[in-house]
């Protein structure tokens, strides 16, 4: 018979749990510095977005890659866990990230200048490459963003481990 405490970690192995993460994305006026339009949406981590995490767990960041890049597009399309690429008439340019760790959490961020991905932005994506590359989650937006070049857009994800 199992103790208490073998039922709660039995419990953990056998619980079947999707990692989710947020995405963030933000309309900034270059000139005040002020947000005008900020959204926050669940993402959907892609089948390879998953197989990636199996490798990070085993320690190994070369078979798939790790998270790189950000990129954006104007798909209306709802996203797929089949998805492996950007899709849309407008896509990218996919930007360089900076990831940071607070606590338990992996926070990922990309910044696209005024003359950058001047289209109605509806989708982000993370990607493992500058190009081509592995697809590990994508969002997508209810409220589209109108980027013109009167304004930057700032993408941040967040992974909570909790």
């Amino acid at each position: 018979m199992a103790t208490r405490e073998e039922e709660k970690v039995e419990g953990k192995v056998t619980e079947k749990k999707k990692v989710r993460g947020k995405f963030t994305g933000q309309l900034i006026d270059p000139k005040t510095g002020k947000v005008v339009q900020e959204e926050t949406t669940h993402n959907l981590i892609t089948n390879v977005g998953e197989n990636m995490l199996a490798y990070w767990t085993k320690g190994d960041i070369t078979t798939k890659g790790y998270i790189t890049h950000f990129s954006l597009s104007d798909e209306t399309a709802d996203p797929a866990e089949t998805e492996t690429a950007e899709s849309g008439i407008n896509i990218g340019p996919r930007k360089a990230v900076t990831t940071t760790i607070d606590g338990s959490k992996i926070i990922i961020v990309a910044e696209w200048e005024t003359s950058e991905a001047n289209y109605t932005i509806r989708r982000g994506y993370l990607f493992s490459a500058a190009s081509g590359g592995n697809l590990f989650a994508t969002g997508k937006f209810t409220n589209p963003f109108p980027k013109t070049s009167d304004y930057a857009y700032r993408a941040t994800y967040e992974i909570p481990y909790e």
